[in-house]
Protein backbone atom coordinates (compact mmCIF):
# COMPACT_ATOMS: atom_id res chain seq x y z
CA UNK A 1 0.00 0.00 0.00
CA UNK A 2 3.21 2.34 0.41
CA UNK A 3 3.87 2.62 -2.89
CA UNK A 4 0.27 3.16 -4.17
CA UNK A 5 -0.12 6.01 -1.80
CA UNK A 6 3.26 7.37 -2.90
CA UNK A 7 1.53 7.13 -6.67
CA UNK A 8 -1.24 8.66 -5.62
CA UNK A 9 0.52 11.20 -3.94
CA UNK A 10 2.78 12.00 -7.05
CA UNK A 11 -0.22 12.24 -9.29
CA UNK A 12 -1.70 14.36 -6.71
CA UNK A 13 0.78 17.27 -7.34
CA UNK A 14 1.15 16.10 -11.18
CA UNK A 15 -2.76 17.04 -11.23
CA UNK A 16 -2.51 19.93 -9.01
CA UNK A 17 0.57 21.33 -10.97
CA UNK A 18 -1.68 20.96 -14.25
CA UNK A 19 -4.44 22.85 -13.28
CA UNK A 20 -2.44 25.64 -11.90
CA UNK A 21 -0.82 26.00 -15.44
CA UNK A 22 -4.14 25.80 -16.85
CA UNK A 23 -5.29 28.72 -14.50
CA UNK A 24 -2.47 30.88 -15.29
CA UNK A 25 -3.64 29.71 -19.16
CA UNK A 26 -7.29 31.04 -19.10
CA UNK A 27 -5.61 33.98 -16.94
CA UNK A 28 -3.62 35.21 -19.87
CA UNK A 29 -6.52 34.70 -22.29
CA UNK A 30 -7.83 37.86 -23.69
CA UNK A 31 -11.86 37.84 -24.17
CA UNK A 32 -13.07 41.07 -26.32
CA UNK A 33 -16.83 40.76 -26.23
CA UNK A 34 -17.04 43.15 -29.17
CA UNK A 35 -14.69 41.24 -31.14
CA UNK A 36 -16.50 38.43 -31.04
CA UNK A 37 -19.75 40.19 -31.69
CA UNK A 38 -18.25 41.80 -34.76
CA UNK A 39 -16.96 38.34 -36.55
CA UNK A 40 -20.69 36.85 -35.27
CA UNK A 41 -22.00 39.48 -37.69
CA UNK A 42 -19.61 39.06 -40.55
CA UNK A 43 -20.01 35.14 -40.43
CA UNK A 44 -23.88 35.88 -40.40
CA UNK A 45 -23.28 38.53 -42.92
CA UNK A 46 -20.75 36.00 -45.21
CA UNK A 47 -23.77 32.44 -44.60
CA UNK A 48 -26.50 34.96 -46.19
CA UNK A 49 -24.70 36.42 -48.99
CA UNK A 50 -23.44 32.72 -49.67
CA UNK A 51 -27.06 31.70 -49.77
CA UNK A 52 -28.18 34.27 -52.00
CA UNK A 53 -25.50 34.22 -54.41
CA UNK A 54 -24.11 30.35 -54.25
CA UNK A 55 -23.57 27.55 -51.99
CA UNK A 56 -19.34 28.47 -51.37
CA UNK A 57 -17.36 31.25 -50.48
CA UNK A 58 -15.41 30.22 -54.13
CA UNK A 59 -18.98 30.69 -55.88
CA UNK A 60 -19.85 34.20 -54.41
CA UNK A 61 -16.28 35.78 -55.66
CA UNK A 62 -16.48 34.07 -59.33
CA UNK A 63 -20.02 35.59 -59.12
CA UNK A 64 -18.69 39.41 -57.61
CA UNK A 65 -15.88 38.54 -60.16
CA UNK A 66 -18.49 38.35 -63.02
CA UNK A 67 -21.11 41.19 -62.11
CA UNK A 68 -17.20 43.21 -61.66
CA UNK A 69 -16.95 43.11 -65.35
CA UNK A 70 -20.48 43.36 -66.78
CA UNK A 71 -20.10 47.11 -64.25
CA UNK A 72 -16.85 47.95 -65.76
CA UNK A 73 -18.18 47.31 -68.93
CA UNK A 74 -21.21 49.51 -68.39
CA UNK A 75 -19.92 52.10 -66.47
CA UNK A 76 -16.44 52.51 -69.35
CA UNK A 77 -14.00 51.84 -65.98
CA UNK A 78 -13.19 48.72 -67.79
CA UNK A 79 -9.41 50.35 -67.46
CA UNK A 80 -7.00 49.63 -64.89
CA UNK A 81 -4.90 52.08 -63.10
CA UNK A 82 -2.30 51.72 -65.13
CA UNK A 83 -4.31 52.14 -68.43
CA UNK A 84 -5.62 55.47 -66.64
CA UNK A 85 -2.28 56.74 -65.73
CA UNK A 86 -1.03 56.19 -69.65
CA UNK A 87 -4.35 57.94 -70.83
CA UNK A 88 -3.47 60.82 -68.80
CA UNK A 89 0.22 60.77 -69.66
CA UNK A 90 -0.53 61.19 -73.44
CA UNK A 91 -3.80 63.41 -72.93
CA UNK A 92 -1.54 66.10 -71.28
CA UNK A 93 0.91 65.58 -74.27
CA UNK A 94 -1.49 66.12 -76.42
CA UNK A 95 -2.37 69.16 -74.54
CA UNK A 96 0.97 70.57 -75.04
CA UNK A 97 1.30 70.38 -78.63
CA UNK A 98 -2.44 71.46 -78.95
CA UNK A 99 -1.72 74.71 -76.97
CA UNK A 100 2.11 75.16 -78.99
CA UNK A 101 0.05 75.47 -81.56
CA UNK A 102 -2.33 78.09 -80.59
CA UNK A 103 0.56 79.76 -79.38
CA UNK A 104 2.33 79.43 -83.09
CA UNK A 105 -1.39 80.45 -85.01
CA UNK A 106 -1.55 83.85 -82.46
CA UNK A 107 2.46 84.81 -83.10
CA UNK A 108 1.67 84.62 -86.80
CA UNK A 109 -1.75 86.78 -86.31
Amino acid sequence: YKQLSSSLTEAYYVVEDVTKRLSDVVDNLDFDGNRLMQLESRLDLLNTITKKYGGTVDDVLDYFSKISEEYNLLTGNDLSGDDLEVQLKNLEKELVERAGQLSQSRHEL
